[in-house]
């Protein structure tokens, strides 16, 4: 936050790779309040949000456990015309699970491969986790049955990978 700061003091305008670059920090140190305060200023300096932005506020809101924002940022990426990728998903994701929110996380497991994006290890684990949390034992095999045949289709990929 500083150094945004300071750039605007030295007359430096930060763009949007800036911006982007400082909320995954802020993230990452555990101040997500303060990247989506920085999201908020971004739009007020009239930059509009990529994929690496929506991203960063989508996972600053996991870490705050406010699923029902993560999920709306999901519904923002789309109005954007742009592609939620997996890292957003599992932020998603791990944001329903924090607050038990089963229904919600398997709903964007499903979401994610009507959209062709194959979930991985913490997708499924994250899903199935919060399904079992709230006693859904229904949810959490079928998302087991998924996890295990995504877990399958690895281990044949890296035998195929280690035969070449």
């Amino acid at each position: 936050m500083l150094l945004m700061s300071d750039m605007k003091h030295r007359t430096l305008k930060p763009n949007l790779v800036t911006y982007n670059a400082a909320m995954a920090a802020l993230v990452e140190g555990s101040e997500w309040q303060w990247s989506l305060e920085l999201m908020r200023y971004l739009y007020h300096q009239g930059l509009r949000p990529d994929i690496v932005t929506f991203g960063a506020a989508v996972s600053a809101h996991a870490r705050g456990l406010a699923w029902e924002r993560s999920c709306a940022l999901l519904c923002e990426i789309r109005a954007s015309r742009l592609r939620a990728d997996l890292v957003t998903y599992n932020s998603a994701i791990l944001a329903c699970e924090g607050a038990g929110q089963w229904q919600h996380a398997h709903l964007l497991v499903e979401e994610m491969g009507m959209k062709q994006l194959q979930g991985d290890v913490i997708s499924f684990s994250a899903a199935v986790s919060a399904c079992d949390r709230s006693g859904v034992w229904q949810g959490a095999s079928s998302l087991e049955v998924r996890r295990l045949r995504f877990l399958g289709s690895l281990r044949l990929a890296l035998l195929r990978l280690v035969r070449a």
